[in-house]
């Protein structure tokens, strides 16, 4: 599952298919989630989501997500300062993937519905993809994933 560049979205849609998806790779096949610098929000959501429901068989594999384990999201009323007119925007929810977030007076309510505790996201494997590989048209991550499953 390649979620590289994902920025995001509406992570409900994500939700059944991380439930059924790890059911459909065979008992000795491995899932492989892909992430990286431009993983954040719902991405990131989804990749607990994926490690949760599909435990030993899941590997997260690329370079440190976008945004940490555990941030805020959900965006609040925009309101304007009184004196610069600047508009200011705040984030509402509260989010730990990791290791949830019950006791925080703020956790964001599908944290809290879907009662996931993923434990770390950092990637299993970090591989951390260079210009030079881009330029040359390679992708170093899959080209790890072929090596390592043949």
């Amino acid at each position: 599952v390649d979620l590289r560049g994902n920025d995001g979205g509406d992570f409900a849609v994500f939700v059944e298919a991380a439930k059924w998806l790890p059911d459909k790779v065979a008992d000795d096949g491995h899932l492989y989630i892909l992430v990286g610098s431009q993983t954040f929000s719902a991405a990131i959501n989804g990749t607990a989501l994926l490690k949760y429901y599909g435990g030993e068989k899941v590997s997260i594999i690329g370079s440190p997500m976008g945004d940490r384990e555990q941030y805020w999201s959900e965006w609040g009323r925009d309101f304007r300062l009184p004196n610069s007119d600047f508009k200011i925007t705040y984030t509402t929810g509260y989010h730990d993937w990791a290791n949830g977030c019950e006791e925080h007076p703020y956790c964001f309510t599908q944290v809290l519905e879907h009662g996931v505790k993923a434990g770390s996201l950092t990637p299993d494997q970090l591989i951390e993809p260079e210009y030079a590989d881009y330029a040359a048209g390679r992708d170093v991550v899959m080209e790890w994933i072929y090596q390592n499953e043949s």
